[in-house]
């Protein structure tokens, strides 16, 4: 990566849709949110870029002419990527920090090993 480089961390999200197309420009790199891992991108996509506007497009025919980039992380229709996604889900909703300091052990060795713990 170049000095001149910038990089852009999904925050707990595996995708993104971008506004339009461009606006991340060549030098910028996006990082998953969950894995760390860098997203492929594809640019300049003709379609929805949200569920609403997949709604809109199945109920009207209308399609979107805006073009957009989508940034993904290539991991992230393996069983660790999902079973970490769905252990810091976990985290999020236990009232206990015990079982969230349990849970965040988990995650860490699934990241390091990159291998998922348990059937997802």
């Amino acid at each position: 990566m170049s000095d001149n480089a910038k990089t852009i961390v999904l925050e707990d999200m595996q995708c993104i849709y971008t506004p339009d197309a461009g606006t991340y420009g060549e030098d910028i790199k996006v990082f998953c949110g969950v894995c760390g891992r860098e997203t492929t991108v594809e640019r300049d996509l003709d379609g929805p870029r949200s569920f609403a506007g997949a709604m809109k497009l199945a109920a009207t025919g209308i399609r979107s002419t805006v073009l957009h980039d989508l940034y993904c992380c290539p991991d992230r229709e393996e069983d660790w990527h999902k079973q970490v996604v769905l252990l810091r889900q976990e985290m999020d909703k236990t009232p206990s920090k015990k079982m969230e300091y349990i849970l965040q052990a988990e995650v860490k060795d699934v990241l390091e090993y990159r291998a998922a713990t348990k059937e997802v």
